[in-house]
C-alpha cells in the first residue's frame, strides 16, 4: 500500500464525503446509513478490520430505520486488505457498528469519513436502535 500525503488524505476525504452525499441523495431528506459487522448475518460480530459481511441500515430523520442491503465482500475487500486510496462499498455509510475492532480499523474508517461505534448488543437491529438513540440524544418510539 502506498503512503498518502496530507493533501492526498484531504482529497480522499472530500471524495468520500461526495460519495456519502450521492448515496443519500435519493427521494426526500438525506438518510443516515449504518453498516453493522455481521460475519453470519444474524449477530453483531467483531474483528471489524477483517469482516467481509455487513448489514446496511438506512435511518430516516425521524429515527425510524430499516435494513436496506447486505454486503458479502471478497477477502481482498476487507478494510484490512483493501488499499486506502481505492473506493470501497463502506464509503457510502456514515457509521460502522461492531462488537470489536483495533485502532487501525478506526483510523482507516475515520480517513474514509466514517465513525466507528462499539456495542455488546448481539441483535443487529437492537444495536442500531440503541446507536440511533445515542446519536440523536433522545428515546425513539
Amino acid at each position: 500500500m502506498s503512503a498518502m500525503s496530507g493533501d492526498d488524505h484531504e482529497q480522499h476525504r472530500e471524495k468520500v464525503r461526495d460519495r456519502q452525499k450521492d448515496a443519500a441523495a435519493g427521494e426526500g431528506p438525506a438518510l443516515m446509513r449504518i453498516a453493522v459487522t455481521s460475519q453470519n448475518f444474524r449477530t453483531v460480530t467483531g474483528h471489524a478490520g477483517r469482516c467481509r459481511r455487513f448489514i446496511i441500515y438506512e435511518v430516516k430523520p425521524d429515527g425510524t430505520f430499516a435494513e436496506v442491503d447486505r454486503l458479502d465482500l471478497p477477502k481482498d475487500m476487507s478494510i484490512h486488505e483493501h488499499p486506502m486510496e481505492a473506493p470501497h462499498p463502506l464509503d457510502s455509510v456514515h457509521h460502522v457498528l461492531t462488537n470489536g475492532c483495533g485502532p487501525g480499523f478506526v483510523n482507516k474508517m475515520e480517513m474514509r469519513g466514517v465513525q466507528v461505534h462499539l456495542t455488546d448488543i448481539e441483535d443487529p437491529a437492537s444495536a442500531v436502535g440503541e446507536l440511533i438513540t445515542r446519536l440523536m440524544g433522545r428515546t425513539l418510539h
